[in-house]
């Protein structure tokens, strides 16, 4: 997906059908689990199933995410893990290497919630159903979430996957049918389950096995790789798909199979091999650049019309590209983020969460800071590549003065003040965000200028206040608390192709210019989305673009090449 930025500065300043339905009934569905549970006696069974967040609360409005839960006899959400590992994933036995894990929904998410030990002869057996429309994507995919270090009893959560997705066009795009997907590193456990499931009358070819046996996976021995599946789901519109989603905790089906007791031998269930994705485009390709180019000066030259001046124009970078090739997922995956630290040279590296899928490309542009200082030092950078700036029409950097402090709203309620205009901080002239929906801030985390240590936001007596812990669980071991309601400068300063390209000012037009990749048979899902990023997530579908909603923009401004491009 090519994509282009360009802003313009003015001189002067010119003022459904019922969603849950399946086509196997659920006591049917419910019954194959039941036969896997009977043919498994050497293995401790948990039932569970595939929750789905609702639409736009964890991601942009065209697009959510499911994980596993796994219930206790009262029906209450519990752990897969030992409690070895589960006391290492919180922290209490262990310390974070890095930063605390993140999640996108805490109520269905945590260290030892969604997650389980990377043993070759367990299974985790999801039977679901495919949504009973058509969506743009639809991908499961089972992701590194944390490995541990017993040499120095740490603990990493890279958060990524070496494992190929397994997507609607893998399991034949069959919407509206069921599919079972048995994760297990054993071949003898799944061929098992399969010969069990087809004897219980499921049809062969719905069955996909997700193997785990591969060089970049921990599996076994005293500290295997814990691992989380994440289930994404994609569609411009969410309007029909409703009563899926809000069904999923009891549509949607997962059985996790452990053994009691190993077997000596078995045969491994190898990974299948990442896809390659084609990346250099061949001679018979249409030249998207050139036509990206040509509509830039379309634009250019009607704008200039009106009296504004291109000042910057760039292109977009890629923030989350795990590709599919060998060489891809070591440079961005594996050498960035499961063998050693700060070593990858994705942009989105460190311990800023990955909760997706290997099919996913991200695309960003403008200014960003990593609050903790993974990326470009936490210093303003600018991310996406220049192609033409204008410094005379931009004028002279400058500071942007705002100011920030935290609030408690009653209660254990504690927000952020953000953006103030001045150093009152009153609630009217600034933004305000609860803190809760800030992973980098929220919760237990390890202080940047001493790690051994850690902090957590409180309210006090109705009062902000940042604790201090010696303890990575921030419950023990207090040694001090501070007020933090105070009125901070938060004056930030930009130069160069940051101040271009990151900045917009009240007389700003930004145009975002890119080829219609699912019209052209590139893509199954494509939109662009411009959040107000302390909003990601929120009420931003008048801010979300899809494909359909972009034919003939590019038309409306001079283009008349087709209308691949929006």
């Amino acid at each position: 997906m090519m994509l282009w930025l360009s802003t313009f500065l003015c001189l002067p300043v010119i003022a459904a059908a019922d969603g849950v339905s399946c086509s196997i009934p659920l006591s049917t569905r419910q019954s194959w689990i039941d036969s896997l549970v009977a043919s498994f006696p050497s293995h401790n069974a948990s039932l569970g199933n595939l929750t789905f967040a609702s639409a736009g609360t964890i991601s942009n409005p065209s697009g959510t995410y499911g994980a596993h839960v796994f219930l206790d006899d009262r029906g209450e959400s519990r752990s897969l893990l030992s409690k070895e590992a589960c006391d290492c994933m919180e922290g209490t036995t262990c310390e974070y290497s890095a930063s605390a894990p993140m999640f996108s929904n805490r109520d269905i998410e945590g260290p030892c919630k969604a997650t389980f030990e990377g043993r070759s002869t367990s299974a985790l057996i999801t039977v679901g159903c495919l949504p009973p429309v058509e969506v743009g994507y639809f991908g499961y995919q089972t992701n590194i979430f944390a490995r541990r270090s017993p040499e120095d009893n740490t603990v990493y959560f890279p958060e990524v996957s070496p494992l190929p997705t397994i997507n609607h066009a893998t399991v034949g795009s069959r919407w509206g049918e069921p599919f079972v997907i048995v994760t297990t590193g054993s071949q003898d456990v799944a061929d098992k389950a399969k010969e069990t499931l087809v004897a219980a009358g499921v049809d062969e070819s719905i069955i996909i096995y997700d193997g785990l046996a591969n060089s970049d996976l921990v599996l076994d021995g005293p500290t295997p790789d814990v691992l989380e599946v994440v289930v994404r789901l994609n569609n411009n519109n969410f309007s029909e798909l409703n009563d899926y989603i809000d069904a999923s905790s009891t549509e949607q089906l997962a059985l996790y199979l452990d053994p009691i007791d190993p077997p000596p031998s078995f045969t491994p269930l190898q990974a299948s091999p990442l896809r390659t994705r084609k990346k250099d485009p061949s001679p018979s390709d249409p030249d998207y650049a050139s036509d990206l180019d040509s509509l830039t000066s379309m634009i250019e030259e009607k704008m200039s019309s009106k009296g504004y001046v291109l000042s910057y124009a760039g292109k977009m970078e890629a923030a989350m590209d795990y590709g599919y090739t060998e060489t891809d997922t070591d440079e961005c995956c594996i050498s960035g983020y499961l063998d050693e630290i700060g070593k990858g040279s994705n942009f989105w590296e460190g311990n800023l969460v990955h909760f997706s899928t290997n099919d996913c490309l991200y695309r960003v542009h403008g200014a960003y800071s990593d609050p903790l200082g993974n990326w470009n030092s936490g210093e303003v950078g600018l991310v996406g590549s220049p192609i033409a700036i204008d410094y005379d029409a931009i004028g002279e950097e400058a500071e942007i003065v705002t100011y920030s402090s935290f609030t408690c709203d009653g209660g254990d309620d504690i927000s952020v003040l953000y953006y103030c205009e001045t150093g009152e901080c009153n609630e009217e002239e600034c933004e305000k965000l609860p803190l809760s929906s800030i992973p980098q801030l929220s919760g237990c985390n390890p202080l940047p200028s001493n790690p051994h240590l850690h902090y957590l936001f409180a309210c006090v007596d109705s009062s902000p206040v940042m604790e201090t812990y010696v303890d990575s669980s921030c419950s023990d071991f207090k040694i001090s608390t501070s007020d933090v309601n105070e009125c901070r400068n938060s004056t930030s300063s930009y130069e160069g192709p940051v101040w271009a390209g990151g900045i917009a000012r009240d007389s700003t037009v930004s145009f975002v210019l890119g080829v219609r990749t699912n019209g052209e048979g590139r893509s199954s899902f494509h939109n662009v989305y411009l959040p107000d990023f302390t909003n990601y997530g929120g009420d931003g579908g008048d801010l979300s673009f899809g494909e359909d909603g972009m034919v003939g923009s590019a038309e409306s401004w001079g283009w008349g090449g087709g209308d691949h491009l929006f």
